[in-house]
């Protein structure tokens, strides 16, 4: 987990408030501060992993994520949350446990070994990453 103050997403008198960075600021600022760590730190790649439950900001802001100098997801990896923000619309932070929850009650024979990582993001600037592992 990480905190970064920030104000590009915050709260004020209006209610809730984006700033018009948000789509290229908070991609890169949350892959350094919680993605790459948790990478590192189990030494993976990002293609690797399997499962992405990314915090859906929106399509422009998943689309960072498959960039090559952010964190270079293919459109396969990210597929699940781009779905469930079409289907849904931006849920907030929580959003990525709605598509972890999804990978979770899927059917699979395969599933041991099998890695993912749920990542969110918020107001604030709160950030976290959750790696797992099927047993």
């Amino acid at each position: 987990m990480d905190f970064q103050v920030s104000n590009i997403i915050r709260f004020d008198e209006t209610g809730f408030v984006l700033d018009e960075q948000v789509t290229t600021l908070v991609p890169p600022l949350v892959v350094d501060s919680v993605v790459k760590p948790m990478l590192s730190k189990h030494s993976l790649l990002p293609e690797n992993i399997l499962e992405w439950s990314l915090h859906q900001g929106g399509t422009k802001v998943l689309s960072e994520f498959t960039k090559p100098e952010i964190l270079g997801l293919s459109d396969a990896q990210i597929a699940r949350s781009k779905e469930f923000f079409k289907n849904f619309g931006n849920m907030s932070s929580p959003s990525c446990f709605l598509v972890f929850d999804s990978f979770f009650k899927e059917e699979c024979q395969d599933q041991l070994g099998k890695l993912g990582m749920v990542v969110s993001f918020g107001a604030g600037l709160y950030q976290f990453s959750l790696l797992y592992c099927w047993t």
